[in-house]
């Protein structure tokens, strides 16, 4: 490390110490619209399918039947 970035150590431990220290989340989707989170099953209502109506076969019936109809575009 250069003398620029000699600093970076020394600040990353004072955060740390005073609990402001951010770490990287992993979350990991799963089917249904629920996600694990620091191994918590969670809602996942952060997705944009977080009721799982993607699958619904009433909505894939739906959106073929409006396709067929309508179209698309």
């Amino acid at each position: 490390m250069d003398d620029r970035q000699s600093w970076i150590p020394q600040e990353l431990e004072h955060l740390s110490g005073q609990g402001l220290l951010r770490r990287r989340r992993v979350v990991t989707p799963l089917a249904g619209g629920w996600c694990v989170v620091s191994g918590c099953k969670l809602r996942n209502f952060s997705a944009n399918d977080y009721l799982d109506l993607a699958r619904d076969p009433r909505v894939i019936a739906a959106a073929e039947h409006a396709l067929s109809t309508a179209g698309a575009g």
